[in-house]
């Protein structure tokens, strides 16, 4: 089984809308600017898009930005994990 890391952690665009509280529209257009990694799972329009964590997190540092959930405060919450995944298709 593969071992997740920092490194490999992905979210949803829902999860990083509720992080930086805006529209999930606003995340895809900050994804191409920030050239945040894409994983593409499947294909189609049932296809799922995960982010890097990581990019997110190197965006946020850049530019001085704190998630507007306290809850997304720890990168190594097992909350913000189970999260992750719960609210995305």
């Amino acid at each position: 089984m593969a071992q997740v890391t920092r490194q490999n952690k992905f979210i949803c665009a829902q999860t990083w809308a509720a992080r930086w509280d805006c529209s999930i529209s606003s995340i895809r257009r900050a994804a191409k600017r920030f050239r945040v990694r894409r994983v593409y799972v499947g294909d189609g329009r049932n296809g799922l898009v995960r982010f890097a964590l990581q990019d997110i997190m190197r965006v946020e540092k850049e530019n001085g930005l704190e998630p507007s959930d306290p809850s997304f405060a720890s990168e190594s919450s097992r909350e913000m994990s189970r999260e992750a995944t719960s609210g995305c298709n």
